[in-house]
């Protein structure tokens, strides 16, 4: 425990440990990343109540192994902090009691993981950075994805939306899954009604009625005469109508991202 202010700063260190710490006065953390990227440099938090607690410009993603075991770090302060972009690099925040044993995991091992960046996340949010936090929150869900109490259900809806927008961040992925589901069910609808694939000479008009197919609001016979409708082709049209909805509602979610509280 320590009563007055703590300031460690300009620091390069491969591994370093906080164990049993409750401070009582200002404690900040400056500039602090590994001495060799190649080390297999740690940071253990192992007991600690860091709420208060400064973290600033600390290289998060270049260290090996972060363990945060039975600490508090949602009311700590992150600025200029670097964290991982993927999930695969986020693997390196462990809920392990001792960092230099990372196969030593808890029994709950990825509901622990998922509440160490539920927690991060809300001190991301605390200080206003919410690119950060959205970061924390996708992550969240595929570590909450690998817990063995989660229904199937649930585990198929984070599954999807981290396919179709990685939970909300990505505007890409909406955007190539529309561009690519469109144009195959495009192709099996015109196959359905017999447009394509046949003797006859390519119609380049279907290349413009692509853009009425991708229209929810189109009519059934945009194409054909309803008389010419098989039970394949109204399937299709109808199928596509709900899957083109989702990836929309998708890809708005995502572009909204910034607007979200």
């Amino acid at each position: 425990m320590t009563e007055g202010p703590l300031l460690i700063e300009s620091t390069k260190i491969n591994s370093w440990y906080i164990s049993d710490f409750l401070p009582k006065g200002e404690v900040s953390l400056h500039n602090i990343y590994p001495i060799d990227d190649q080390a297999d440099s740690k940071i253990g938090i192992h007991k600690s109540n860091l709420d208060g607690v400064w973290f600033d410009n600390i290289d998060f993603d270049k260290y090996k192994r972060i363990s945060l075991y039975r600490s508090k770090v949602a009311k700590a302060t992150f600025t200029s902090c670097n964290f991982p972009d993927q999930y695969s690099s986020f693997e390196k925040f462990m809920p392990i009691e001792n960092v230099h044993y990372p196969e030593r995991k808890t029994q709950n091992h990825h509901k622990d993981q998922y509440e160490i960046f539920l927690q991060l996340k809300k001190s991301l949010e605390n200080t206003g950075n919410y690119y950060e936090a959205q970061k924390l929150q996708s992550i969240a869900h595929d570590a909450l994805h690998k817990i063995n109490s989660i229904s199937c259900g649930d585990r198929i809806i984070l599954k999807v939306n981290s396919l179709s927008n990685k939970h909300g961040l990505s505007i890409i992925r909406p955007f190539l899954w529309f561009i690519g589901v469109s144009v195959l069910l495009y192709i099996l609808y015109l196959l359905s009604l017999g447009r394509i694939f046949n003797s006859n000479q390519f119609d380049h008009k279907l290349i413009g009625y692509y853009f009425s197919f991708i229209d929810l609001t189109h009519r059934n016979d945009f194409l054909v005469n309803k008389e010419e409708f098989t039970n394949w082709s109204l399937a299709i049209d109808y199928i596509s109508k709900v899957i083109f909805g989702f990836i929309i509602y998708q890809f708005i979610a995502a572009f909204r991202k910034y607007g979200k509280k």
